[in-house]
């Protein structure tokens, strides 16, 4: 299962994402198998914060929530 933490996050990407601890980390991971949207969300973040629109595109494409998608502007 493809998450945000099988790249290498910088600490401002940590500080983005809101995981200053490693407990927040790991409690984010478990939310993560259990809500794949959010997962894709976050890996179509972290793709868009890296300048790479396309693959970001490619995760949002698969959140099943598309009401989800209406923070990425707040998000971006």
């Amino acid at each position: 299962m493809e998450s945000i933490f099988d790249y290498e996050l910088t600490q401002g990407e940590l500080n983005r994402f809101n995981l200053r601890t490693p407990e927040d980390i790991e409690l984010t991971k478990e939310f993560e198998k259990e809500y794949p949207d959010d997962r894709y969300y976050r890996l179509g973040l972290l793709f868009s914060m890296r300048g790479d629109k396309k693959k970001a595109n490619e995760y949002w494409s698969k959140v099943t929530d598309k009401g989800m998608l209406s923070t990425l502007i707040e998000d971006c």
